[in-house]
Order: structure tokens, then C-alpha cells, then sequence
């Protein structure tokens, strides 16, 4: 009986400084589990951390993308640089192509007819614009004794020399080699018409002769060249004579040079 206990004590003893645990209880079933989701929530809360391998991944990405687009257009400029050499009307347009012909040609489109013009120029002016210069370009009328009168009228535009706005005036005109005058009569009034102020001013003007549209420039005939463009406006418009009559001043002809 007593061999009996001393072998218990020792199986005791001896699977106890084997294994030190044996007797402990087991852990908590769940312990691990609950520490792995408080870490989980913890970074859920945080905001997104950026290693310095990653920014500088991202920055280098960012330099190359930049530095392809600009090798490419660099490509695409040598490229094109090159065709101009062999290819000179591949070069950019003019400003003269670049604008449709029909634009160009509507020289008028911002003027507007000057105030203050008699009934009977501003009805004519009208008629003239509306019809495209088709119809108002030789102008018709019964005077007292002159009979009736038919008379070529082109539309001046000039530039005002105070409002620096576009005003378009109806005047009866001739020719003189690839030129056109005018007269600046005003009817023999004292004071010559605003048209003939502006030009003075701004010589740079814009012709409507018939359906024809053209930029001239303005100047004052003088001497030998007004006395003979002076008896030529006296065929087509020979109230000027009377007008003359009227007034002190000497009623300036103006030549219309056109510019191209």
C-alpha cells in the first residue's frame, strides 16, 4: 500500500515538471478574436497613412506622364516644322483667309447712316442699302429748270472725328482714271458737310458703289487737278454751280484713290 502511494506522488510530481500548464485553464475562447477586432475598428477610424516609398512612387508617376505629353508635342511641333519646309502652304492661313469673302465684304455692317440727312437722301440711302446697291446707284429726279437728272450716287462711310463711329452718307460721284471724287457742297451752305470734317481728320474711308465694296482714301483736289474734276461734276450734277453761287467758301472735290 505504501509502494501504491509513493508511485502516485511520483506520476504527480513528475507530470507536473513536464508540462507546467497542464493544470491551468484553458483561455478564453474568444479573447483573441475580440483584440483582432478592436485593431480592425482602430484602423477603420484612422485616416489613410501615405509611406514615403508610396508619395514618391505617385510624384515620380506624375513627372513621367508629364514628360511623355511634352516629348510628344515636342515631336508633333519638330514634325510639323518640318513639313513647312518642304511644304511652305502648309503654313498658317493669313488673316485675309482665315474670314469668309462674304464677311470681309460687308464693310457697312457696324456704320449707320448719318443723322440729321434731308428726306430725300435718307429715303435714297435706304433704298440703296436694302437693295444691296442694286437699286439706288443712278439716282433720278425732275429739278426746275434742269429737267429731270439721273445721276450716279455711291455711299460714303467715314468715321466721326469726335464719336469715332461709323456714318454712311449718300453722294453723287464721277470717276477720273481708277479713282472716284465727290463734291462737298452741303447744298452751298456756309460750313462744309460733316462727311468732308471727318476726312479731314481721318482720311481712311469705305466706299459702296453699286453692289461693289471697297476701302479709299480720302484727299482734297488742288490747283489744275480740281478745276478739271470740278467742270466733270458739273455734267452729271449741274445744281453745283448754283451751290457755289451760295456760299463764300470754295467747295472742296475729293478724290476717293482706292486702297487694295
Amino acid at each position: 500500500m505504501n509502494l501504491s502511494i509513493d508511485q502516485s506522488l511520483r506520476s504527480v510530481i513528475f507530470s507536473t515538471a513536464v508540462s507546467p500548464t497542464a493544470n491551468r485553464a484553458p483561455p478564453t475562447p474568444w479573447h483573441g478574436d475580440r483584440l483582432l477586432r478592436q485593431r480592425v475598428a482602430k484602423q477603420a477610424e484612422e485616416p489613410p497613412r501615405f509611406t514615403r516609398y508610396a508619395v514618391e512612387r505617385s510624384a515620380g508617376s506624375v513627372i513621367r506622364d508629364a514628360s511623355r505629353l511634352i516629348d510628344r508635342n515636342a515631336a508633333s511641333l519638330n514634325k510639323r516644322q518640318t513639313g513647312l519646309l518642304v511644304k511652305p502652304e502648309l503654313a498658317d492661313r493669313s488673316s485675309d483667309d482665315m474670314f469668309p469673302a462674304a464677311l470681309k465684304e460687308d464693310t457697312m455692317a457696324e456704320a449707320k447712316l448719318a443723322p440729321n440727312l434731308p428726306d430725300w437722301m435718307l429715303e435714297h440711302a435706304n433704298r440703296y442699302l436694302a437693295s444691296g446697291g442694286t437699286d439706288g446707284h443712278m439716282y433720278k429726279v425732275t429739278l426746275p429748270q434742269q429737267g429731270e437728272i439721273t445721276a450716279p450716287a455711291l455711299l460714303l462711310t467715314t468715321t466721326g472725328r469726335k464719336s469715332g463711329d461709323k456714318f454712311i452718307f449718300p453722294l453723287f460721284y464721277g470717276t477720273d482714271g481708277g479713282s472716284y471724287f465727290v463734291v462737298a457742297s452741303k447744298g452751298g451752305a456756309p460750313q462744309h458737310p460733316g462727311w468732308y470734317r471727318n476726312i479731314l481728320a481721318n482720311p481712311d474711308v469705305e466706299l459702296q458703289v453699286g453692289t461693289e465694296k471697297l476701302n479709299a482714301r480720302a484727299r482734297t483736289a488742288a490747283g489744275e487737278e480740281r478745276l478739271r474734276l470740278w467742270k466733270k461734276a458739273l455734267e452729271f450734277w449741274p445744281p453745283y454751280a448754283d451751290y457755289q453761287l451760295k456760299t463764300e467758301r470754295e467747295i472742296p472735290v475729293v478724290v476717293l484713290d482706292p486702297v487694295h
